[in-house]
């Protein structure tokens, strides 16, 4: 996870040489408005569509990892209804509405933002640079017009900018676009974080010889004004209030305008409008930026030489680090996340499906909402599926597991008895179930199935009082013996993994807390240890509210997976010590039923992970999780 104080200094050697255009800048929209002001009536009723972050500008940049700030002074002119707001200068979010009338709300005053950001940059590492680029300007009358800042108005916020940050000022008399420079050149061999004040908005061009006489700044002080520095911005290309629409527009955005506009700044946030709740947005679409950055890959609109420059967001948040990791492997030209799922909309579930690959085919098992048991295949990796062999009535989500050669399936009837049987397979079709065996138990849920050390293993949570049980099946056969002795319980179904030499099992326990650990092998069955202590509440800032867990390891990493039980969106963690202790949280946009609950399943083919999970209508889909990606 990237280090939000030191993330550029870190990765100072592969970054130097890149132009700043070339560097990828993990950005906020709107930066100054994490607080607003303005009269008591608009504050009541604009703040849902006005407010764009809960940081501060200096936790923007110490917690949060942000470098490109969205600064946009304003004078505010107040009356005699403005609530707690003197007239002074702010960092607004506003609009004109009519030539005589004006929109929105004060943010953060500027004198806080000096000193935010003063004390900020205090704290970064010796090859930080933040850009903060000035625009959006106006003299706005509450009550009245929204007019030009005069020259003097453009002077008191640049000076006290200026002054503030003068010992971390980014200067050079000859170059008026720094963003040709490479990161080397804007170092100079100097160390101690910078920051590089710049406008190409027409709002804060002094002018040649501004009259009356007034501080003029140039880039020799710190300033860059140059109509000619411009980047492209999406912003108006993905002007939505809905998110889904935002990540479609914005692919569209890059696939047509990337490889020609170099300086790309990639607006991603939600168009506010009174109505609009941005925070409620935001919680939307900032946990779709992983899948779309893999979507967007996978479907040639970036690549490892052509990336946005700026990615902006609203509600940056110190809570998680994603969406800044995701920027920083950007500037290695690498991306993780879900791939452009495939939705199989006649398939439908409301249990967690079960997706193994066999003999080169993936094969997924579902209980159908009408209670069927389904299993279909796919000859070209889960992009289709054909026809499915539909045969007795289950209840809960079935399991599938290959060994030895053939393909097994385990399931709960509609009496709650475990079954197992052995898949008929004709060509790229499954025809029937041989050998269908009772395992002797019973279970509310469905089972987990999984081949180890060349037996077949299942795990259930026992019927009425869920028990949590582990039983084996020896000599490669289907005849399952006892479980040893129940030590743990759940609601729902658990899930077994083979990762390495151990086979793992995780479930959900009380109150949403999920467990991992490592099944113990001995004379009286395979069972769950006594002592397991829950994961922590939160990883990285990801909530886990779990109640349905899916296990898969992919080269002795093991993933855990589940969709969250609040708002059913899909989560990831990874352990690198066999579910001792995870990181690397994932969120997905993609989500699943939470009522009654149900979620992914993860699979290991290789060195490939995917996803097989049912989607909040219920539709079938599966998906690649690109794990490391160039």
């Amino acid at each position: 996870m990237a280090n939000a104080t030191t993330w550029i200094t870190d990765n100072f050697t592969h970054l130097q040489s890149k132009t700043l255009q070339e560097i990828v800048f993990f950005g906020t929209h709107d930066t100054g408005m994490s607080i607003c002001h303005g009269t008591q009536a608009n504050i009541s009723f604009l703040t849902p569509s006005t407010k764009t972050q809960t940081l501060n500008v200096h936790d923007q940049v110490v917690l949060a990892g942000v470098r490109y700030l969205d600064v946009r002074p304003s004078y505010y002119k107040s009356n005699a209804l403005s609530y707690h707001t003197p007239s002074g200068n702010y960092l607004a979010h506003w609009s004109a509405i009519t030539s005589l009338t004006w929109g929105g709300l004060m943010g953060q005053p500027l004198t806080d933002v000096c000193t935010n950001l003063a004390d900020a940059m205090a704290l970064l590492g010796d090859h930080e640079l933040v850009v903060a680029e000035i625009s959006h300007g106006g003299y706005l009358t509450e009550g009245g017009a929204a007019t030009s800042l005069s020259l003097a108005d453009i002077a008191n916020i640049l000076t006290p900018l200026m002054t503030a940050l003068c010992p971390y000022l980014y200067k050079n008399a000859d170059c008026p676009n720094p963003f040709t420079l490479t990161l080397d050149e804007i170092f100079g061999g100097d160390t101690g974080p910078k920051i590089l004040l710049w406008s190409s908005s027409s709002e804060f061009d002094q002018g040649i010889s501004p009259g009356p006489s007034l501080p003029y700044y140039t880039s020799a002080d710190g300033f860059f004004y140059n109509q000619a520095v411009k980047y492209y911005n999406s912003y108006d290309d993905a002007d939505s209030g809905d998110p889904l629409t935002v990540v479609n527009d914005l692919g569209t955005s890059l696939q047509t305008n990337l490889l020609k506009n170099p300086f790309f700044l990639l607006a991603f946030h939600v168009t506010g409008y009174p109505g609009l709740v941005l925070s409620t947005e935001a919680a939307i679409l900032n946990p779709t930026f992983q899948d779309s950055i893999a979507n967007w890959f996978s479907r040639g609109f970036i690549s490892a030489t052509a990336v946005p420059s700026i990615v902006t967001c609203d509600f940056a948040s110190s809570d998680t680090s994603q969406m800044l990791d995701i920027c920083v492997a950007l500037n290695y030209g690498q991306y993780t996340g879900l791939n452009n799922p495939s939705t199989f909309l006649q398939y439908r579930s409301s249990d967690n499906p079960s997706i193994v690959e066999f003999g080169g085919q993936f094969y997924l098992a579902w209980t159908g909402t009408n209670g069927g048991l389904n299993v279909s295949c796919s000859t070209d990796g889960g992009a289709t599926f054909g026809q499915p062999f539909e045969t007795q009535k289950a209840m809960g989500m079935p399991s599938l597991a290959s060994l030895n050669g053939d393909l097994y399936i385990a399931w709960t009837g509609s009496d709650n008895k475990l079954n197992i049987a052995q898949l008929v397979i004709n060509g790229s079709t499954v025809t029937d179930f041989a050998n269908q065996l009772p395992v002797g138990q019973s279970s509310d849920n469905g089972p987990s199935l999984v081949s180890f050390n060349g037996d077949l293993y299942i795990a259930w949570t026992g019927e009425h009082v869920g028990n949590l049980y582990v039983a084996s099946a020896p000599n490669g056969g289907m005849v399952f013996g006892g479980p040893g002795a129940p030590t743990q319980k759940s609601d729902y179904s658990p899930s077994l993994a083979v990762n390495g030499t151990n086979l793992v099992i995780a479930w959900g326990g009380s109150s949403s807390s999920v467990c991992v650990a490592q099944v113990t092998l001995s004379d009286t069955g395979p069972a769950v240890p006594a002592n397991v202590d829950p994961l922590p509440n939160t990883v990285g800032g990801l909530a886990l509210n779990v109640q349905c867990p899916s296990l898969a390891s992919v080269t002795g990493i093991l993933y855990l997976a589940w969709a969250d039980d609040v708002t059913g969106q899909l989560a990831m963690l990874s352990s690198v010590d066999n579910g001792q202790t995870f990181a690397n949280p994932y969120q997905s946009w993609q989500r699943a039923p939470v009522s009654p609950p149900a979620g992914p399943c993860l699979y290991a083919s290789g060195q490939n992970l995917y996803f097989a999970w049912p989607g909040t209508d219920n539709s079938l889909n599966v998906a690649e999780f690109v794990l490391s990606a160039t």
